[in-house]
């Protein structure tokens, strides 16, 4: 059965392809995901560093060296440190399980 989001709008070909949660991204506003769906992959790598840094910013984890590394290689263009670098070590509760997390 195909998937819709809350306007009755199937996925275009590449988000069916995206797994989690994209009707939870769709829901949020479809005409911006669609819009980055479409953009090229140098605008897509863009947004993607811009979102990464404000969220690392807002949750105020660019103070911790390893989080500020990793903004520095995003954009510089380049391979993300440790543990970055590893989807498997990628969960960041799991691989900094000394910082003050909220429940």
């Amino acid at each position: 059965m195909e998937e819709h989001d809350g306007a009755g709008r199937a996925p275009s070909p590449t988000l069916r392809e995206v797994g989690d949660n994209k009707l939870g991204l769709s829901a949020l506003n479809r005409d911006l995901m669609d819009a980055v769906d479409t953009a090229d992959a140098t605008a897509q790598r863009a947004i993607a560093h811009w979102a990464a840094r404000s969220a690392l910013v807002a949750a105020k984890l660019h103070m911790f060296p390893e989080f500020a590394r990793a903004i520095l290689a995003l954009q510089g263009g380049e391979e993300l440190p440790p543990p970055f670098d590893d989807q498997k070590r990628a969960e960041v509760r799991d691989t900094f399980p000394d910082l003050n997390w909220p429940p």
